[in-house]
């Protein structure tokens, strides 16, 4: 395959008029643009103003709550959680979570987004629908022992056993759902296994105020969880002395900045978690809290609102928002072939059209447009200028130059999946699930 006649962008440099060479899932050349190559799997733009990027991340969403966008929006935490989402998530089954994953996905490659980091229940259905739709996933089951385990780390291990490693597109780990709904002696049993198959943990760490008074960061650290690769959701309510206990450890942030203002949860210190050497990541969180599946907004907020409360405009530029959204996302969720467009990286990519207004003005050639550029693609940029979406070489969403219509939605545009249908069977699913 071929994608002709595109800006890249590689690290930090800015590469104009390319051709990518894309090869058994792999970017095997970029080099300067010939007119006269030709490949029956050809995309070409002609003179269109076309960028290629490293497709984006998200370092943590739940994708089987695809049906729950717009419960109880403008409720508290504690409202949301316990009265109108947990009620649902009881509803549900294993197809409903299935076709809601499927979804989720088609929503996130329309944004760019390659790779996802994913709690759910039926992490088996997760991962066949990882398979299917053809995006880069780590899955985990969400585990609880409050009220019964009901065998869940058991379903969790055979998600293991059956995904880890599939196709180099999907790893598997372990969820304890958060402090509050987990005993200790279940996170040290469930770090125990992810030592024993060498794998991470994913879970939600202080997301709001109140679980200072449910659980101690100490506590945590004695269970072992912070040594094992453990991918901690928000962190907003966390202190500098609980941050020095995971100094030097294994824990990630995974900072969602859109879910934790929406819930009036807070904004996570960032600026703390970077003084102790913590490596900081960006998620969505579920649609049921965000409510869109879109990195771009999450660039924004983490390079404005860090700002805005620290007083420094020159905390989290540009260059690092977007960094957290591509390269150290496939970095810290153990993925490290992709992140780059560069000869012998996984062909991860997503390609902008920067024709609109709100990229002018630009120019590729300017001094100052590498730095320039970071700025328009986090302060400027938007989902709806996503015109391709592909993983390990292969499009799982794509606007093709030839289509009419602009960037209203079209089915075509998933080559991987019954988009039609997709949307058919989330909404009759949806009114199941939402009728109290």
């Amino acid at each position: 395959m071929i994608i002709q006649n595109v800006t890249v962008l590689s690290g930090d440099k800015i590469l104009i008029n390319q051709d990518l060479f894309i090869k058994e899932g792999k970017i095997v050349k970029v080099s300067k643009h010939d007119p006269e190559t030709q490949d029956s799997e050809r995309i070409a733009f002609g003179d269109r103003r076309i960028l290629a990027i490293p497709a984006l991340v998200n370092a943590h969403t739940h994708t089987g709550m695809a049906f729950l966008r717009g419960v109880a929006d403008d409720s508290s935490f504690e409202e949301w959680l316990f009265n109108h989402i947990l009620p649902r998530e009881d509803r549900l089954t294993p197809e409903d979570v299935y076709w809601g994953a499927l979804f989720s996905q088609m929503e996130m490659a329309r944004y760019g987004i390659a790779l996802f980091n994913d709690m759910y229940m039926y992490p088996d259905r997760v991962c066949q629908a990882i398979a299917d739709f053809g995006m880069k996933g780590c899955v985990c089951r969400g585990l609880v022992d409050q009220g019964g385990e009901n065998g869940r780390a058991e379903e969790n291990r055979r998600a293991f056993e059956k995904w880890h490693g599939y196709q180099n597109r999907i790893r598997v780990g372990f969820g304890p759902h958060a402090p509050y709904t987990c005993s200790d002696a279940y996170i040290s049993r469930i770090v125990g296994i992810a030592k024993e198959v060498d794998t991470f943990v994913h879970i939600h760490i202080r997301e709001s105020k109140r679980e200072r008074e449910l659980y101690t960061i100490e506590s945590l650290a004695r269970t072992g969880l912070f040594e094992v690769p453990c991918y901690m959701a928000h962190c907003v309510h966390l202190e500098e002395r609980e941050i020095a206990l995971m100094k030097g450890s294994k824990a990630i942030v995974l900072h969602n900045p859109s879910s934790n203002l929406k819930l009036a949860n807070g904004v996570a210190p960032l600026s703390l978690f970077k003084e102790a050497g913590m490596p900081v990541i960006l998620g969505t969180d579920s649609v049921a809290s965000n409510n869109a599946l879109d990195i771009w907004r999450e660039m924004l907020l983490t390079a404005l609102v860090q700002k805005g409360i620290s007083g420094d405009p020159t905390v989290y530029p540009a260059k690092d928002a977007f960094r957290m959204a591509t390269e150290y996302g496939y970095r810290y969720l153990g993925f490290p072939g992709s992140g780059s467009i560069s000869a012998g990286s996984d062909a991860d990519l997503a390609l902008i059209s920067m024709e609109d207004v709100n990229y002018h003005p630009f120019s590729f050639e300017g001094s100052d447009a590498s730095a320039k550029l970071f700025s328009y693609l986090v302060y400027s940029a938007a989902a709806k200028d996503v015109l391709g979406t592909m993983v390990n070489g292969r499009w799982v969403y794509l606007r093709r130059p030839e289509r009419s219509g602009g960037d209203t939605f079209s089915p075509e545009d998933y080559p991987t999946v019954d988009a039609r249908r997709v949307i058919l069977e989330i909404n009759r699913m949806s009114e199941r699930i939402n009728t109290d």
